[in-house]
């Protein structure tokens, strides 16, 4: 399978994880000390263990590169016009493409192009994270 089919793949699993409509008002919470990937691609092992939401990956050897981006940091997923707050766990390029895995304040990950995601860094924000 040839890496473009494969990351196409790979997205659309993991876009297929539903966003639910934006409700009740909660604290950010803390960045997480460890379950991420940084300075590397993930591996499928990674994924397994809970360190990464995809790993775009032949076999066991990960076949992208990993994007120059704090991690883990606070962001807003943006879908649509709903802004999710999220903790981005990895970022990883393969073809031109520039994917990001995050997970929502109750620990669901999700998969989507960079573009979709407002960067905050580590501070957390001031205002309060609206949940799905």
């Amino acid at each position: 399978m040839s890496a473009k089919r494969l990351a196409a793949v790979a997205l659309a699993l993991a876009l297929s994880i539903g966003i639910g409509a934006v409700s009740a008002q909660v604290a950010w919470p803390r960045l997480p000390t460890s379950g991420f990937i940084a300075g590397r691609a993930a591996t499928p092992a990674d994924v397994q263990a809970g360190r990464a939401e995809f790993a775009l990956a032949h076999g066991a050897v990960p076949i992208s590169k990993p994007l120059p981006l704090l991690i883990p940091q606070y962001a807003y997923h943006r879908d649509g016009d709903k802004r999710v707050p999220v903790i981005v766990v990895q970022g990883e390029e393969l073809g031109g493409r520039k994917f990001v895995g995050a997970r929502m304040a109750d620990g669901v990950g999700l998969v989507g192009y960079l573009g979709e995601f407002e960067l905050l860094g580590r501070e957390a924000p001031k205002t309060k994270a609206r949940t799905p």
